[in-house]
């Protein structure tokens, strides 16, 4: 999934992708997971360099933007949310699709 979203005045896209848990896991040292108020943090930064490549913000400067805007925030955990709803959607359909063969 994707979305564009606006950092300090410029269009990134966020993309939530195996690409952007990968560099989660690079970034961190551990396995993708999102227990952690970091860990959301540097998972929305991952979509971010996943989506947009090398021309995104560093990562104080990307923290400087969330304190200054504080909506960036919450764009992220709404686009989470749909994606999540997304993959449990595609899941359901699966396992109703396999519940049915022999």
């Amino acid at each position: 999934m994707k979305k564009t979203i606006k950092i300090d005045g410029k269009e990134y896209t966020l993309k939530h992708c195996i690409r952007a848990r990968i560099i989660f896991e690079s970034i961190t040292g551990k396995m993708w997971n999102l227990n952690t108020i970091t860990d959301q943090t540097v998972y929305f930064y991952s979509m971010l360099i996943a989506g947009s490549g090398d021309g995104v913000p560093g990562y104080d400067r990307f923290l400087d933007c969330l304190d200054e805007e504080p909506g960036l925030f919450v764009q992220y955990t709404e686009f989470m949310q749909s994606a999540i709803d997304a993959e449990r959607s595609l899941l359901g359909d699966k396992k109703t699709e396999d519940s049915g063969k022999n």
